[in-house]
């Protein structure tokens, strides 16, 4: 075969692939397109469930105090003298609320995609029509986490002569362009260097083109070699956990710092709709929980719902006044397990290390 009969390693021309119902919006070959989201359910009607809202206990003096103690032996330039000798003259405990939601959700999107035939098992239309998009069953790994599964939509597979080789299982070398040989770059061809033999080519002036190895074709790198190509649709699930919360915290602690701090919890509800918790006896966040649950029955068209989890929960908040050395102060101990807040620490020092 001369080198100009082979096919070049960069011609491709895609096959004509054949139409399924429900997949006529799929994307071409490599690229993904959204199939649109089944409607939503309709909105539960009747009654909300019971619910019953726990107790959450408050931090005692004795408590804060070891816990400032605790926050001046965690920093290395902080010292002990004030935890250990500030005398407490006020103490004003609280509760932080933390209510989230999560929607879980997912999406789907589906396009052709093309492998390498080597004698796999196909799926074809042959045993009938492909199931609708969103009646592909496909479980989550787990729930309220994000990840993505991809999966061939049964009824869609065909097997194809490779487009790329022409169904040869080679192509061109693209480094000799299938002539084999290559001119010796150290001598360009002449066969000699300095009046001398070249010694990289042996005076021949040519060299055996490495890519090939003197063959003149590569192994086709869309079909490896197996001249035929597996077509099929593939389905790509999105999972997504879409969280939203809202925090209630009276003192001057920061909000940001009740996010991550241990509470208790006070309602816990897991179901595919959730309820507001509109009961709850704190207007402000029973007000937080309609309008966030609300807001998530609309806020993502494109996905489809599958399961919604709300927790309120309760973090001890307490806020202490103190006296040292003349100074007075304020710190804060918060959540189960007594972090401390303290940005005016009473004594500091400047630390070197050698």
């Amino acid at each position: 075969m001369q080198p100009g009969d082979m096919p070049a390693p960069g011609s491709q021309q895609m096959p004509q692939m054949q139409q399924f119902s429900g997949y006529e919006q799929s994307g071409g070959f490599g690229q993904m397109a959204p199939m649109a989201a089944p409607p939503p359910p309709p909105m539960p009607s009747g009654n909300p469930p019971p619910m019953q809202f726990a107790s959450v206990g408050q931090l005692r003096q004795s408590e804060c105090q070891d816990a400032l103690l605790a926050f001046a032996g965690e920093n290395c330039c902080y010292s002990k003298a004030p935890a250990k000798e500030h005398t407490v003259t006020n103490t004003r405990p609280s509760t932080a609320l933390h209510y989230t939601l999560e929607t879980f959700c997912e999406s789907r999107t589906s396009g052709y995609i093309s492998e390498p035939y080597s004698g796999q098992p196909i799926n074809g239309p042959g045993g009938g029509a492909p199931p609708p998009p969103w009646s592909v069953p496909v479980a989550p790994d787990e729930e309220f986490k994000d990840h993505v599964k991809k999966l061939e939509v049964p009824g869609t597979a065909t097997i194809t002569p490779c487009s790329r080789c022409h169904q040869m299982g080679f192509t061109k070398c693209p480094g000799c362009q299938g002539v084999a040989v290559l001119n010796c770059t150290w001598c360009h061809g002449r066969g000699r260097r300095n009046g001398k033999m070249c010694l990289q080519c042996a005076g021949r002036g040519q060299k055996v083109c490495r890519k090939c190895g003197g063959d003149g074709r590569v192994t086709c790198e869309l079909c490896n070699g197996y001249r035929q190509m597996k077509c099929f649709i593939q389905l790509v699930v999105t999972f997504k956990n879409h969280l939203e919360d809202h925090i209630l915290e009276t003192t001057s602690l920061p909000d940001k710092l009740i996010r991550d701090a241990q509470g208790k919890p006070i309602f816990s509800q897991t179901m595919p709709q959730v309820w507001p918790i509109a009961a709850y006896p704190v207007p402000e966040m029973a007000q937080a929980s309609v309008r966030i649950v609300e807001s998530h029955r609309t806020k993502f068209p494109n996905e489809r719902r599958l399961n919604q989890r709300q927790v309120l929960r309760g973090v001890p908040v307490t806020e202490v006044e103190y006296t040292w050395n003349e100074t007075t102060g304020r710190y804060w101990v918060y959540g189960e397990e007594r972090k401390v807040y303290c940005p005016e620490y009473p004594k500091k020092c400047c630390c070197t290390i050698q």
